[in-house]
């Protein structure tokens, strides 16, 4: 009987803000805890920080950049087989493609000087790369010329750069510090999966048409696929913020309180 009054007396004692309470009083060992072990999936979950995928920003950007960089690959591949479809020499050829690479060496070098100088988000570079290399892919079909084709290519190799070089910044600016390796790595997975998945089809395209053509507009079609999420994405929570600060405060006003003369 002593022993159990000293266990419940060292319960009570335990338990801080109880008084000089009297009743029955339920106290839960900290030692039981759920010990369940962590499922598959939430191990997999946890590793992958798949919980990234609910972010529709996020998911946004992934696919955007997934596409713009599948886009880039397919139609570089594919240029050379058109130049030669279009009779152009080897040596014509292998010119064209070099005045490509040394604009985008040039684009490197001025995106780096200019990155000192202009304090631009490097998601709108992004946007702006892949909205402006749509518009020198059409240009890029229209012309059939050395030098026309020369000029075209050189515009989108400069355009190139701010496809390729931005890409890391973009996901450091939304994402915070510790969740950058794991969204990085996510996006680089995504991106692979997303390019073997819709890698075939452009050649498809190309061997059921048999026209190049065709090819270039599907793969800008892609790249569009980057360019137009992005401006409704950007134009929509611009237009909440707006909405936000042109809310008119509410004044609460607080009754006064008149001492009375007993």
């Amino acid at each position: 009987q002593r022993n159990a009054k000293l266990r419940g007396s060292r319960r009570a004692s335990s338990i801080p803000g109880l008084g000089n309470w009297s009743g029955p009083v339920v106290v839960s060992d900290s030692t039981e805890r759920d010990t369940k072990p962590a499922t598959k999936w939430q191990i997999l979950v946890d590793f992958l920080d798949l919980t990234l995928l609910k972010d529709p920003i996020y998911v946004n950007i992934v696919l955007g950049i997934s596409f713009a960089l599948y886009s880039d690959l397919a139609f570089f591949t594919l240029q050379p087989m058109y130049l030669f479809m279009l009779s152009f020499s080897k040596s014509d050829v292998s010119l064209i493609i070099a005045i490509g690479a040394g604009a985008d060496l040039i684009s490197r070098i001025f995106l780096a000087i200019s990155s000192t100088c202009l304090n631009i988000k490097a998601r709108y570079v992004y946007l702006a790369g892949a909205l402006f290399t749509i518009v020198a892919r059409f240009g890029f079909l229209c012309v059939f010329d050395f030098y026309g084709m020369a000029i075209v290519t050189a515009i989108m190799g400069f355009l190139r750069t701010w496809i390729h070089v931005p890409l890391p910044l973009v996901f450091s600016e939304y994402l915070p510090q510790e969740r950058f390796p794991s969204g990085y790595g996510l996006f680089m997975f995504l991106q692979g999966n997303i390019t073997f998945a819709i890698g075939p089809i452009v050649g498809y395209i190309r061997d059921v048409t048999g026209s190049y053509t065709v090819s270039f507009h599907c793969l800008t079609l892609v790249m569009a696929l980057c360019v137009i999420p992005w401006f409704f994405e950007i134009c929509y929570y611009r237009l909440k913020r707006k909405a936000r600060k042109g809310e008119p405060v509410q004044h609460v006003t607080i009754p006064m309180i008149q001492e009375t003369k007993a």
